[in-house]
């Protein structure tokens, strides 16, 4: 075969699939789905127990969390199996996330209203809910800088990378320092309310005020 013949079989070579992970990644996949669906039946229970407490449609949207937990994981698991696509790493993160959302609320609720003093710490706890919503915005807002293929468009993108970790950071160190109410379930919910645990009053002077309710987007 002539040279001219290698070079033409070349240029007409389609590129390679990316590869797959290997046994030790398909192991933790694995355990990040089985953990994700773990929390989410957990997370479904204990909205049953807590059930008479939600007032509006918290219940609902709790109910919602649980299923969208299983969805974003499963769907997540699927695309990293398949090609190293960060996607789907983003996608089992705002799962996880979700899961312990809907469980931490349910922790929060029952030591709080349910059965109070049952377990340590439910305040403490709770509001961990909410600081747990700003990683499952930033992993979806990330997701779609990154979709279908995985990377930016071009690299102009990359301050607007930058920019969504460092405004979630942000946001999320005032919804901790902030003297405010705790609204759960998160975010925003109307069901269970109280006084931040961790607010820090100085910081109300330094801090803009943040609102207690964020909708889901």
């Amino acid at each position: 075969m002539t040279a001219s013949t290698d070079s033409q079989a070349a240029g007409t070579r389609r590129p390679e699939v990316a590869s797959v992970p290997g046994r030790s990644g398909m192991r933790l996949i694995d355990a990040l789905w089985t953990g994700s669906v773990l929390l989410a039946v957990a997370g479904a229970v204990l909205t049953g127990l807590n059930w008479s407490g939600f007032k509006g449609s918290d219940g609902i949207a709790e109910v919602g969390s649980s299923v969208s937990t299983v969805a974003y994981a499963t769907l997540g698991a699927m695309i990293v199996r398949r090609v190293r696509n960060p996607i789907g790493w983003l996608l089992l993160t705002a799962g996880i996330s979700l899961g312990l959302m809907v469980l931490i609320y349910g922790y929060a609720a029952l030591g709080i209203t349910l059965h109070p003093g049952a377990v340590p710490a439910p305040q403490q706890v709770g509001a961990v809910s909410e600081w747990l919503f700003f990683p499952v915005v930033a992993a979806l807002a990330c997701v779609l800088l990154l979709f279908p293929t995985g990377t930016l468009l071009s690299r102009r993108w990359r301050p607007a990378v930058v920019l969504n970790f460092l405004a979630t950071g942000l946001l999320m160190i005032g919804f901790i320092l902030i003297p405010r109410r705790v609204a759960l379930p998160a975010p925003g919910g109307v069901s269970l309310r109280y006084q931040n645990p961790f607010g820090v009053q100085r910081s109300g002077v330094h801090l803009p005020g943040l609102p207690s309710a964020i909708p889901i987007p």
